[in-house]
């Protein structure tokens, strides 16, 4: 049994990285002295955490596009929270959080109130429901809050964007009719 057993998950991701870490090992071994076993020591560690460093960046990845998975399903739950996601994707919310605006460029809030008001954006076109009530829909339980995130977004309120979505569909033309 090899020290490197215990890392072999680690190195699941690229198979031939494990091997080569193995034949590191078997140089330890023909090493015929002190420097030149510490020189390849230090290569091998070397070699070891680039190897641990790759797999997290590619597991922070995942739990990144699992987060923001879940937020782009369940957008409309207003108990949604770093907290939940975090606990999903099993790190701490602290952690999450930064590697989520490391790797979208965006806060989990952030994030979370862009898809819920592209939503309510996309329901004011496309409904006549009030826009309390597409608050709610789209997991904002405060209606005031909802202008304020909406209004930061798109910088207008969301009766005036249904207003000016009105508009501009009364100026398009009719799309010419077809010929039987």
């Amino acid at each position: 049994m090899s020290l490197l057993d215990d890392f072999s998950p680690a190195f699941d991701r690229d198979g031939e990285y494990f091997p080569q870490l193995l034949s590191r090992l078997d140089k330890l071994e023909k090493c015929q002295n002190v420097q030149a076993l510490r020189e390849e020591v230090l290569s091998f560690l070397s070699d070891l955490c680039h190897g641990l460093a790759m797999n997290r960046r590619g597991t922070n990845q995942d739990a990144v596009q699992k987060a923001k998975a879940y937020i782009d399903k369940n957008y409309a739950d207003p108990d949604l929270s770093l907290r939940m996601l975090a606990e999903l994707v099993d790190l701490s919310p602290a952690y999450l959080g930064k590697i989520f605006t490391m790797v979208t460029t965006f806060s989990f809030n952030d994030y979370l109130n862009n898809v819920r008001t592209g939503k309510a954006a996309e329901l004011l076109s496309t409904t006549k429901l009030p826009i309390s009530r597409i608050s709610e829909e789209v997991g904002i339980l405060n209606t005031n809050y909802f202008y304020s995130v909406f209004k930061k977004r798109y910088g207008t309120t969301p009766a005036t964007y249904r207003k000016d979505v009105k508009s501009r569909k009364k100026e398009e033309p009719a799309p010419p009719e077809e010929d039987a």
